[in-house]
């Protein structure tokens, strides 16, 4: 589930270790914010991100272990295109954005899996308004069926898939698997966390 931000972190510390080098997350902020909005792939911990500040707002120590079950719906998506709608569509949905970020801080903060799981559902929702997945209202609909604790989406990106608080096991993954086959797409099984 990688990002063009993925890209760049992954050349600074293929050169960090070609110059035996460690920048730290602030010198690896500092870079990023001088080229495009970025996300949090290079931080060791979860955290509330400022993409376009490229700032830590608040770190939360407590690990977080969900399993996901995801697609790429394919295409590719400019993040620099996306950003001035993106940037709209938060102003326009502010309320919204706000109470489900209220949500997510107490969440994490409590390490309470079923609220974050709930929180990115949410997100998800709210998300449709800008770069809409083609497959979130199926995956909305059949969410009970898998017994999916949640949805994830990457918000300037082509995935999407369920979240478990448990791994699922051989014969859900099965009909999960299946599932996914059915609406044309490979599915991927992925353990979240740090």
């Amino acid at each position: 589930m990688a990002s063009s931000t993925a890209d760049l972190v992954a050349t600074i510390r293929c050169l960090d270790r070609i110059f035996g080098l460690h920048s730290p997350a602030p010198v690896i902020a500092a870079l990023l914010r001088d080229i495009e909005r970025s996300d949090s792939v290079f931080l060791d911990t979860h955290a509330l991100y400022l993409s376009g500040r490229q700032e830590i707002v608040r770190a939360f120590d407590a690990p977080v272990r969900l399993h996901a079950c995801y697609i790429d719906e394919g295409g590719t998506v400019e993040t620099e295109k996306v950003a001035h709608p993106l940037l709209d569509h938060y102003q326009r949905n502010l309320p919204a954005y706000r109470h489900n970020l209220d949500r997510a801080i107490d969440a994490f903060a409590r390490h309470d899996l079923r609220r974050i799981c709930e929180c990115s559902t949410r997100s998800a929702e709210l998300a449709q308004g800008v770069i809409a997945k083609r497959h979130l209202e199926v995956l909305l609909e059949r969410r009970r069926d898998f017994a999916a604790d949640g949805i994830v989406v990457a918000h300037t990106g082509s995935l999407l898939g369920y979240l478990f608080i448990a791994r699922p096991d051989p014969a859900r993954m099965g009909e999960l698997s299946s599932f996914f086959r059915g609406l044309g797409h490979q599915c991927r099984f992925a353990e979240t966390g740090f």
